[in-house]
């Protein structure tokens, strides 16, 4: 008996999951979420997050929302002395992603709750989306019942599937090598004219630039293939 009841669970799990991956069956439009997460330091175990940007962008490549909240530091957390020097350098810039700072566990609530009353499936952006998504993660599970990735894991799916790296993006689209879709190398008009910052907003915005330029040059390329 035990072990039926252990088949039913499992297959009863696996249906489950089998309902919950299938977000690209999903018809709503995407909605490609532009993020920008700003740190003092690069290991999740004892730096922190210090600021959180986004720019909502729709499928036609429109612009429609944005999102920015500055973190304080955890107890316990310690900045890296090599980032902080960094922004030594860019004094306005550390006042801007640090400026009216929230507990984690006020901002990252306020984070999910923007993402989810935006229209049809949000779909994360990252310039790269790894580090990010690493960072995002960490907080999302610490903060909220929310994950930026799932497979077959725990947790409500924050984003559709696994994001959008916005380079690799760019490689694709506009058929170039790796070593040529580093951001700044980039024609400036891509970017709006825009260059990095190092405040969260700004930086969003100009990410969200590109990906905006990329939308409208696959669709070129599109029909000019039909």
């Amino acid at each position: 008996m035990a072990d039926q009841a252990e088949g039913v669970t499992n297959e009863a799990t696996e249906a489950s999951f089998q309902l919950r991956r299938r977000w690209h069956e999903d018809p709503r439009p995407l909605t490609y979420v532009v993020l920008e997460v700003k740190t003092d330091g690069g290991d999740v175990r004892r730096n922190s997050v210090r600021s959180i940007a986004a720019v909502a962008v729709s499928e036609m490549g429109a612009p429609f929302s944005n999102f920015a909240i500055n973190l304080s530091a955890p107890e316990g957390s310690f900045a890296d002395q090599r980032t902080l020097a960094r922004y030594r350098d860019h004094p306005d810039s550390w006042q801007s992603i640090t400026a009216n700072a929230q507990r984690p566990s006020i901002a990252i609530p306020e984070f999910v709750k923007w993402v989810l009353a935006l229209p049809g499936q949000p779909v994360a952006v990252g310039t790269p989306l790894v580090q990010l998504s690493l960072w995002l993660e960490t907080y999302l599970r610490r903060h909220s019942k929310h994950v930026f990735y799932r497979g077959p894991f725990e947790g409500e799916l924050l984003f559709a599937g696994g994001g959008l790296d916005l380079p690799t993006f760019v490689m694709g689209t506009a058929g170039m090598t790796y070593r040529q879709s580093v951001e700044h190398l980039l024609p400036a008009e891509w970017r709006d004219g825009r260059v990095e910052t190092h405040k969260a907003r700004e930086d969003a915005e100009m990410h969200a630039a590109l990906l905006i330029t990329m939308l409208r040059l696959r669709d070129q390329c599109g029909a000019a293939g039909h």
